[in-house]
């Protein structure tokens, strides 16, 4: 649902006049006795934002629930109030909390040398800062769990370095095939534009399930969230970008298609990323 400015200037209004009273804030936020948020590791992040809840709250409502404490902090609730761009440093940000939660592999599937430039000139837009760096440091694969080894990975990414396909091309059947489906089955597929459309869905990636996972194409590169197009009719909307999107799909805030799919977390079932082999490429 998107809500016009008058709406988001009252609500912005709303929270500022809650962040005033940083001593109301904190009445609704300190952990009962034996809650994790009490207890280690959590502990030092409860006490600093007991102590400063508006430089340190972060912005994103998953640290009252599944998974505890968020591995990294993009933006405080204050910063968020005007906050609309992921800035280079909330990108190098976000794909440095996905490192420490899941290690890149030694010898990433990716050229020596990545021309983004090149890319930009086949694809006809530039790629948003978090995955270039999320490439970068990953190189081709997918990101899965110990439960989904045998298969993979589960979410995967598409090789933006094909030698003969640009990630356009790779994806013109999907575009296609999502746009049959829409006027096929209106009542059942949303609405979405599809790429180059404003706004339009453009695939990057999908799951082994044959879910499609691509930008929602709204504003600046930077600035685009992620739209995923489910095989089960699950239709989802983030506003966020790809290395945010998987931080939250690994700390269980996305929902149940992704809980289904990943296994529960646990010694037994670790978060794991799985390069594709240097010669898995088509022609």
């Amino acid at each position: 649902m998107r809500f016009d400015a008058k709406s988001v200037d009252r609500l912005a209004a709303a929270l500022r006049r809650l962040l005033e009273r940083p001593d109301l804030v904190v009445l609704g936020l300190r952990p009962y006795q034996g809650g994790w948020r009490g207890t280690k590791p959590y502990l030092a992040h409860t006490e600093a934002m007991l102590e400063n809840p508006t430089a340190e709250l972060p912005h994103y409502p998953m640290v009252f629930h599944r998974g505890g404490w968020p591995r990294w902090r993009l933006t405080t609730l204050r910063e968020a109030l005007g906050a609309t761009r992921m800035s280079a440093m909330e990108a190098e940000a976000a794909v440095a909390a996905l490192v420490e939660l899941i290690p890149p592999p030694e010898r990433p599937t990716r050229p020596d040398e990545i021309d983004w430039a090149k890319f930009e000139g086949e694809n006809g837009f530039a790629a948003p800062t978090d995955y270039r760096l999320l490439l970068e440091r990953y190189g081709v694969g997918a990101f899965g769990t110990s439960e989904t080894a045998q298969l993979g990975g589960w979410l995967y990414l598409l090789d933006p370095f094909h030698p003969q396909q640009s990630l356009l091309v790779q994806t013109e059947w999907i575009r296609r095939n999502a746009r049959g489906l829409q006027r096929e089955f209106p009542e059942q597929f949303p609405s979405w534009p599809i790429w180059p459309e404003p706004e339009g869905l453009l695939p990057r990636g999908g799951s082994i399930d044959g879910d499609e996972l691509g930008w929602w194409t709204t504003g600046a590169p930077d600035e685009w969230g992620t739209r995923f197009f489910g095989r089960d009719d699950t239709f989802l909307e983030f506003r966020c970008g790809i290395a945010e999107f998987l931080l939250r799909m690994y700390d269980g805030e996305l929902g149940s298609r992704f809980d289904a799919a990943l296994g529960p977390p646990g010694p037994e079932n670790a978060r794991l990323f799985f390069p594709q082999a240097a010669d898995a490429r088509s022609p």
